[in-house]
């Protein structure tokens, strides 16, 4: 959930749990350990993720359910802006999973829709998922 001035909105799936992101984690994490392509590669095992990360990844789980109060974030307008434009470059990374896209894109949603009746930042904003825009 955030608050930004007087809006209060919430960017998180109330259905999601943390055995859901501990999921989305290893899956991206997996993805990350395949192998380069190739235009001919050879045959290759599966990724194989250390079992260190599985129990750094399972610690992160156990912490984060911990934590049962959400944590609320209040932002200037002008920093809830910088910081959608943040999310909106990470987002680029080809390393970003879909898991926290997801997350960042729902943040940055919620930031614009925010910025209702100021059309330059809400075009900004836009503009800002569209990788041929520097």
């Amino acid at each position: 959930m955030i608050a930004i001035g007087r809006i209060v909105f919430s960017f998180e799936r109330p259905e999601e749990t943390t055995l859901d992101l501990w999921r989305h984690l290893l899956e991206d994490k997996m993805k990350r350990t395949k192998p380069p392509k190739h235009e001919d590669p050879p045959p290759a095992p599966p990724p194989i993720v250390p079992p260190s990360a599985v129990a750094e990844l399972q610690e992160l789980a156990v912490e984060l359910d911990k934590k049962t109060v959400p944590l609320e974030l209040l932002l200037r307008p002008s920093s809830a802006f910088q910081l959608c434009a943040l999310i909106q470059l990470s987002l680029r990374h080809p390393g970003t999973g879909e898991s926290l896209r997801d997350v960042g894109t729902r943040f940055c949603a919620g930031v614009r829709t925010y910025f209702d009746g100021c059309p330059t930042i809400q075009r900004a904003i836009d503009d800002g998922f569209r990788p041929d825009v520097h």
